[in-house]
């Protein structure tokens, strides 16, 4: 029996694509944004690591925790947060001058001494992030949208801290956004400046309410094997 080397070259290409997405698919390993933009506390607290040398040791993060049960979940592809930029201030800082974000994962929960880089960290350009400008109903809420490519070894309880690249001289600062109230994380997240830097100084200050954060996670996208695409170049397949 034999088949038309086009068609069946093409019917191969169509089922690799199928099966690139429906491996591509994404789950919700944390979610403390949900569907309803309203229940964020805007200014809340400060996370960007300041790369202006006069005030680099006097970056901070906001952390939260998450656990990952499936092990098919253990490469994150992507985060969110709500941040908000104050009004309030001599330099109206724009998303424009947000020169990047570090996304850093610990598999321990940091305390004093520790740094903001992570167990596992990846830097990403401002090129390739997305806003959402307004949203929900605090004053100045942005979302954003940060593409990641990070692959934890193990299921288990990891913490997580999403931080803009700033310069305080010239864009003052980025406040990440709380939720009103327990999300449902149990509101367990905290801030802290890893080093001693005055005025500022080394602090750790647990928080009432979650970070609103969201991490998605999933398999890498399936590719079709090596054999398929070189037959596919040269002109189809027959049986």
């Amino acid at each position: 029996m034999s088949h038309h080397p086009i068609k069946l070259a093409f019917g191969v290409l169509f089922t690799s694509l199928a099966a690139c997405g429906a491996a591509s698919a994404q789950t919700a390993v944390l979610d403390q944004i949900g569907s309803n933009p309203s229940v964020f506390t805007a200014n809340g607290y400060e996370s960007q690591i300041n790369t202006d040398a006069a005030y680099v040791s006097s970056s901070t993060a906001l952390l939260d925790d998450f656990t990952v049960s499936d092990p098919s979940l253990l490469h994150l592809t992507s985060v969110q947060a709500v941040f908000t930029l104050p009004t309030n201030t001599f330099f109206h800082p724009t998303t424009a001058n947000i020169q990047g974000w570090e996304v850093n994962v610990y598999t321990t929960k940091p305390g004093a001494g520790s740094m903001i880089a992570g167990t596992y960290t990846q830097t990403i350009a401002p090129a390739s992030v997305t806003y959402t400008a307004p949203y929900g109903s605090a004053n100045g809420s942005n979302l954003v949208t940060i593409p990641t490519d990070l692959t934890l070894a193990s299921t288990g309880t990891y913490y997580i801290s999403i931080v803009a690249l700033n310069n305080f001289e010239t864009n003052q600062t980025v406040y990440m956004d709380l939720t009103n109230g327990s999300f449902f994380g149990g509101g367990n997240s905290f801030n802290f400046t890893p080093t001693p830097a005055p005025p500022f100084g080394q602090y750790i200050t647990a928080h009432t309410a979650d970070a609103a954060y969201r991490i998605f996670a999933g398999g890498p996208a399936a590719v079709p094997e090596p054999g398929t695409w070189a037959l596919l170049a040269a002109g189809g397949l027959t049986l």
